[in-house]
């Protein structure tokens, strides 16, 4: 658990598919690409999060991958595709769970192991901090009352981040009633 010590800077978690990157449709559901040949970021994906940082928060890409468990996708080709994240956006890190969802593992959303494991090594103050997510099961994985959460849907015509960053303003101090997880 992150320690609520003095210099700790508040975060935006970031769902990665529907959020960042523009997800695959297939029978009206999204999914994450499985081809580095399909993998595209959302246009205004660069602007946003640099509003974000401008705004003071570190950023943190926490996503399930769990194709790659499943053996449906190599892990080189997932891997080159957060190259390209971490090269195009202002992200400070990664997480990925490649777990496949039967493996019951403590990183997988919706459990907060990523977000608890991006806080630790960022330094992170979880009381100044909030999830965005593409799907609404992802609250579970900020605990109602610990994280705020933001859902962004990918169906049927994608928000992103855009209308969120518009109205993001520096971080507030946490009052008393704020507790992390």
């Amino acid at each position: 658990m992150v320690s609520r010590a003095h210099g700790l800077r508040p975060a935006v978690f970031l769902d990665r598919d529907g959020v960042i990157v523009v997800p695959e449709f297939r029978d009206r559901r999204s999914f994450a690409p499985r081809r580095l040949g399909d993998f595209r970021l959302y246009p205004e994906a660069a602007a946003s999060l640099k509003k974000l940082k401008q705004a003071g928060f570190l950023l943190a890409v926490v996503t399930n991958q769990p194709d790659v468990g499943n053996g449906l996708v190599d892990r080189s080709e997932v891997d080159a595709m957060h190259e390209i994240i971490t090269h195009e956006l202002p992200v400070d890190t990664i997480k990925a769970c490649f777990h496949r969802q039967v493996d019951d593992c403590n990183c997988r959303k919706p459990k907060p192991g990523m977000i608890l494991e991006a806080a630790s090594e960022l330094g992170v103050d979880l009381t100044k901090s909030f999830m965005v997510g593409a799907r609404a099961t992802l609250r579970r994985a900020v605990r109602p009352g610990a994280l705020p959460f933001s859902s962004i849907s990918a169906m049927p015509c994608p928000r992103r981040i855009l209308p969120i960053t518009s109205r993001v303003r520096s971080p507030k101090p946490p009052t008393s009633s704020s507790r992390p997880f």
